[in-house]
């Protein structure tokens, strides 16, 4: 069987991998490629030009042609949805051929890059080339034929291409990352725009630069195959997270984010909050031990009067006081989608807060599952105020019909908490937690 691989800038070869191809007729003939019919008619069609042309050149043009947001916005999301089912089809054929498809491909590629990037790049490339794994092999044909920018393959390092390649085949389309290079930014970014079919990236511990947060969340508006995105511990500030929350605006795909162990602050959450009142589509937000204080606190509050789809929230070790409290406490009265909270270690049970907590609880019928282990109750004999918090989560339990699931903090009084039990029919897991 022959295999057919589109050839970088969406022309078609004939060769080891050739078939045959139906081609529509296209408004400009001069392209001469296969193009697809769309309901909506426009001067230019998105699929003519989007095989050809890097995706953020041509969205550029498009916004030239199209003046509707929402016209440009379809456009756009058909062409992405477009690549992304031929790309994994482009992934099957590839991952069928046979080594010596593959050599052959690979040879033909880098014949296409000689003369076209600098001669010492070229002849790192073909170095490297000479020691790549045929899974690093196989990466670098799917890049080169789903129409990744020439340019961005100069400095392609081979284990990061078996790496990809090995989350695509191997691991359900989920790519863990632990050493990053800044040269993979834009390999990356361009992987992501011409919609390799990532389903899930994830960064541990590893230190990223600015750039990277410009480039990712730029990639992040065009792309639309990733469902899930983690960064942890990258050190990153509250401008990154400005920047992943213009791309969550317009982003329709990604459901999980989680930033957890970043520095954002307040100011890298006010702009993730904003962005979650027109995202419709993140149902689960991880905000673990992101230096977020009593302000951070009440934008998220904000937004969550307005989200309808965030159904998981992990607050832990976070530092929040009264304001903050109450801003979740009246989100919580009105919010109708969150069913997983996660507040350990956020001071959430001390003084007054959780008076405000249980205020919101009275009025919510969607949360099932609460955790409220905090480093204010220890271990020790409960002393007044742990009998107190005990009494105020003891009222909730006793009228709150969603509850299933409840964690608290060891020491707040066991035999408080038993007594409301007894009166709740839906409770069935209770934890104690130091």
């Amino acid at each position: 069987m022959m295999f057919k691989l589109k050839i970088n800038k969406g022309l078609q070869i004939v060769g080891m991998f050739a078939t045959s191809v139906n081609t529509a007729v296209c408004s400009d003939e001069t392209l001469g490629m296969a193009c697809t019919e769309v309901p909506t008619p426009t001067v230019l069609s998105v699929w003519d030009l989007a095989p050809r042309e890097d995706i953020e050149d041509y969205m550029f043009r498009l916004r030239a042609l199209i003046d509707d947001k929402d016209e440009l916005a379809w456009h756009i999301r058909t062409a992405c949805e477009r690549r992304a089912r031929d790309n994994q089809d482009l992934l099957t054929e590839i991952n069928d051929a046979s080594d010596k498809d593959i050599d052959i491909k690979v040879k033909e590629i880098m014949n296409a890059l000689k003369g076209k990037i600098e001669t010492y790049k070229y002849k790192y490339l073909m170095s490297d080339c000479r020691q790549m794994s045929l899974k690093s092999k196989k990466a670098l044909c799917l890049l080169y034929d789903s129409g990744v920018d020439i340019k961005k393959l100069e400095w392609a390092r081979s284990d990061f291409l078996e790496r990809l390649w090995n989350a695509l085949i191997e691991e359900e389309g989920h790519l863990t990352v632990y050493r990053f290079l800044n040269t993979d930014i834009y390999l990356l970014k361009t992987a992501l725009i011409n919609q390799i079919p990532l389903l899930g990236l994830s960064f541990e511990h590893v230190e990223l630069c600015d750039d990277f947060a410009m480039q990712l969340s730029e990639a992040l508006k065009f792309n639309t195959t990733l469902t899930k995105l983690a960064l942890h511990g990258n050190h990153l500030s509250s401008t990154f997270a400005k920047d992943i929350g213009e791309a969550l605006k317009v982003n329709s795909t990604l459901m999980s984010l989680s930033l957890n162990w970043n520095t954002i602050g307040d100011p890298g959450v006010a702009s993730i909050s904003d962005a979650l009142k027109v995202n419709n589509t993140v149902t689960e937000l991880c905000l673990e031990g992101c230096s977020i204080e009593d302000s951070g606190m009440v934008s998220i509050g904000e937004s969550l009067k307005i989200n309808r789809t965030i159904t998981t929230l992990d607050l832990c070790h976070n530092s929040i006081d009264v304001s903050g409290v109450k801003s979740l406490g009246e989100a919580l009265k009105v919010n109708s989608s969150l069913t997983d909270l996660k507040l350990d270690y956020c001071g959430t049970l001390l003084g007054d807060n959780v008076k405000k907590i249980k205020e919101g609880l009275y009025q919510n019928e969607s949360v099932t599952k609460l955790s409220l282990a905090d480093y204010g109750h220890c271990p020790a004999a409960p002393d007044d105020s742990n009998r107190e918090c005990a009494t105020e989560i003891g009222e909730v339990l006793k009228i709150n019909s969603t509850l299933t699931r409840l964690t608290l903090p060891t020491g707040i009084g066991g035999d408080i908490i038993a007594d409301a039990i007894e009166l709740n029919q839906v409770l069935t897991d209770v934890n104690f937690k130091d």
